[in-house]
């Protein structure tokens, strides 16, 4: 089973700024779509409008970042 879940009820700026990244992550101006779409995870996981683990979520989906919990 999928954690699609995890993108449901996420303010509607930042479905916005999801759109707007994966409209634009194939061009010239990736860097500034996805630096945007970062801080906008980290905003509304900051401002408590969404939970760490659908913060992690978009950002492993979306962004390719990977949470290390320091156990390597």
């Amino acid at each position: 089973m999928g954690k699609n879940y995890l993108e449901c009820g996420l303010p509607k700026w930042l479905e916005e700024s999801i759109s707007i990244y994966e409209e634009n992550k194939e061009t010239t101006l990736w860097d500034c779509y996805y630096c945007e779409l970062q801080s906008d995870i980290n905003v509304a996981e900051t401002e408590s409008l969404i939970t760490s683990e659908q913060a992690w979520y978009l950002r492993e989906k979306y962004l390719g970042v990977i949470k290390d919990d320091g156990f390597n």
